[in-house]
């Protein structure tokens, strides 16, 4: 028969302190990726027909949108002023 060995204090300790720290840092890289949010205007060639007028895609992606998050809002409320084509929203 063998005996289970019942984790020491010490060891317990590291792994709620491991479990402590990783729980932070993915509350500070949420807080941080809130504030990520970019406007990016790439011209792509040989996408449309030579002499045909410009295409105007607005790409929408992982939107986390809560109350607290006011500015993302007014970011978007700036985007809907511009003028496009075509809007595509994809990610999570």
């Amino acid at each position: 028969m063998v005996a289970e060995r019942t984790p020491s204090r010490y060891a317990i300790g590291r792994r709620l302190g491991a479990a402590a720290a990783l729980g932070t840092s993915m509350l500070a890289y949420g807080f941080l990726e809130a504030h990520w949010y970019r406007l990016r205007h790439l011209h792509l060639t040989g996408v449309t027909d030579p002499g045909a007028p410009p295409l105007r895609i607005l790409h929408l992606s992982d939107l986390h949108l809560s109350p607290l998050h006011r500015r993302v809002g007014d970011f978007l409320a700036g985007l809907a002023q511009e003028d496009y084509d075509l809007v595509v929203a994809t990610g999570d």
